[in-house]
């Protein structure tokens, strides 16, 4: 999550995988480190599907582990496959109710499914929970601006505070206002090779990149993110070519048109 998050880069890999064969070697069953063994696949190895493989080992190892349980609803997410989520986030929500990634999920479910309401209700949640965590921020900001409450959302977003302006997830907070505001010149200033190498790494945040420079008019910026976000598993096509309401600027360019064949037969086919 450190490398997730821009807390550290590659260099932290090392050690995920350093712990990850002393773990799985003492016990090949042990679920925590197969579902993380999961999220190290889907964000820096071979992809979602891998991440899959890994999350559904843990848990026939152990069905209420949260983090196998948070990787299924990310992965249905995603796919654009809601429905299918629904066992796994009342497991997490069973189990582990009351944290920031819970809530997250509940959001996460609404708000690919065009429920921008219901998603505001859940990150409101997350967001009061650890009101210091700049990603409690975005997501409520977002979920009310796509909500179209714009001026919530920049209410929430400006009374950020952070004691590392270079946190990832605080510029992107800085980047999403910057979009809300049409500010093309700020949010490129918040843009720096590490943000970039962080993002790109996550089909998630791919996506938020793409809406941010939608929302200012950098087209074909928005497009090598959305593209990105694409080759790394993000196939949730009713949010792309639909209800992401950030995206309106680039839905009438060609080369988003064409991706969305491709998108729309990935999101039919997909299955895990």
């Amino acid at each position: 999550m450190y490398v997730n998050f821009g807390l550290l880069q590659e260099e932290g890999i090392d050690v995920v995988d350093e712990n990850l064969e002393k773990a799985l070697a003492l016990d090949d069953k042990f679920a925590m480190a197969l579902a993380v063994r999961g999220w190290r696949e889907m964000l820096f190895g071979d992809g979602i599907e891998e991440g899959c493989h890994f999350w559904l080992r843990a848990l026939e190892a152990d069905p209420d582990e949260p983090f196998a349980n948070l990787g299924l609803i990310a992965t249905y997410v995603y796919a654009g496959k809601t429905a299918l989520a629904a066992p796994y986030l009342r497991r997490l929500q069973s189990v582990d109710p009351l944290t920031f990634a819970t809530l997250w999920s509940d959001g996460a479910v609404h708000y690919v499914s065009g429920d921008f309401g219901s998603a505001a209700a859940a990150w409101k949640r997350a967001h009061e929970m650890e009101p210091d965590n700049p990603l409690g921020h975005f997501y409520y900001s977002m979920a009310n601006a796509a909500a179209g409450r714009n001026d919530e959302a920049l209410l929430i977003l400006d009374d950020i505070q952070s004691a590392d302006p270079d946190n990832a997830a605080f510029k992107m907070c800085r980047m999403f206002a910057h979009g809300l505001r049409a500010d093309r010149d700020g949010l490129l200033s918040e843009v720096t090779p590490d943000l970039q190498k962080t993002a790109m790494r996550d089909l998630e945040w791919s996506l938020y990149f793409a809406d941010a420079f939608a929302m200012v008019g950098e087209k074909n910026e928005a497009l090598m993110w959305i593209e990105n976000a694409v080759a790394r598993g993000f196939y949730n096509y009713p949010m792309l070519a639909e209800l992401d309401p950030f995206l309106k600027n680039i839905r009438g360019e060609k080369r988003f048109k064409d991706l969305m064949v491709k998108v729309k037969k990935e999101w039919e086919e997909f299955e895990v």
